[in-house]
């Protein structure tokens, strides 16, 4: 008897529309999987800049700074939750600047001095750079009447190299409602 085989099999037409839907369906996977790393390397920045902020919270309360009343700034400091808020009690406070017992002004390398953190913990999660070159930044501080403290810290710039993000890179612990004048100089 005549046996009939079957050679069917897929067309090259098939097998083509079959690897462009795979395609599809990688590059979606690729984008969101890289997206998705993203976000996490930017998250563990953040950890990590908010870490520093607690270093110099802690450098703050053990070495107290020098205060010099000559240079001393004011800002409006409300104790509600916001400007919509109808118990927003606002005053103006006088903070004055803070800096070492010698004089000079306190960085991030004197946090590492003071034996708080080493210099091989201040690495970038984000990108394993180191971010101490020389003293590092310069910490901006004040203390207001109240004896809060304030700090400014950019750790975007010349004085880091851990390429930290413009959205991670500041630490500033002043109000939000502080005069643009007083940003200019704090950024200055």
């Amino acid at each position: 008897m005549y046996n009939k085989m079957n050679n069917k099999g897929f067309t090259l037409v098939e097998m083509l529309a079959v690897i462009v839907i795979l395609g599809i369906i990688a590059s979606i996977a690729t984008v969101s999987v890289i997206s998705a790393i993203n976000t996490s390397k930017l998250k563990s920045e953040q950890v990590f800049v908010d870490k520093l902020s607690n270093l110099i919270d802690d450098y703050l309360d053990l070495n107290k700074p020098i205060f010099e009343e000559e240079d001393s700034i004011e800002f409006e400091k409300c104790s509600g939750y916001g400007a919509d808020d109808e118990n927003n009690d606002c005053y103006t406070v006088t903070a004055v600047p803070g800096k070492k017992v010698n004089g000079t002004n306190i960085t991030l390398g004197d946090i590492v001095e003071s034996g708080i953190i080493k210099e091989s913990d201040l690495i970038n999660p984000k990108n394993k750079e180191k971010c101490l070159t020389g003293n590092g930044p310069e910490i901006k501080v004040y203390r207001d009447s109240e004896y809060v403290y304030y700090y400014y810290v950019d750790l975007t710039g010349d004085n880091t190299s851990c390429d930290i993000s413009k959205e991670n890179g500041i630490i500033n612990t002043f109000p939000d409602n502080i005069p643009d004048s007083l940003k200019q100089e704090l950024e200055g």
